[in-house]
């Protein structure tokens, strides 16, 4: 929307956020007790603080003493990533696009 010409507003009602990473997901995610913000099929094990999510619900992800991790799982790829580090993502997309 930024770089758009010719945008058009209408007034509403509802709530908006700007999912423009994989950490604005955690408030639409659910928090098991060990602070895992999870989707999909989820087992963990001596795991804190990751965001993990899965969009096959057949498949399942297992994290194993990993901590401040983001570990995504959809269609055939897998981005895992240390929370700190996600923006070098964009790095990475670059070169696979070359």
């Amino acid at each position: 929307m930024e770089k758009a010409r010719e945008v058009r507003c209408v007034a509403s009602s509802f709530s908006w956020t700007d999912l423009g990473g994989w950490l604005a997901l955690l408030p639409f995610l659910d928090e098991d007790t060990d602070g895992n913000a999870c989707r999909g099929r989820i087992r963990t094990l001596d795991a804190r603080g990751n965001l993990i999510y899965c969009d096959d619900p057949a498949e399942t992800v297992v994290v194993v003493g990993v901590e401040g991790l983001v570990a995504v799982r959809s269609g055939d790829r897998t981005l895992i990533v240390p929370r700190d580090r996600l923006e070098e993502i964009k790095s990475v997309v670059a070169k696979l696009q070359t």
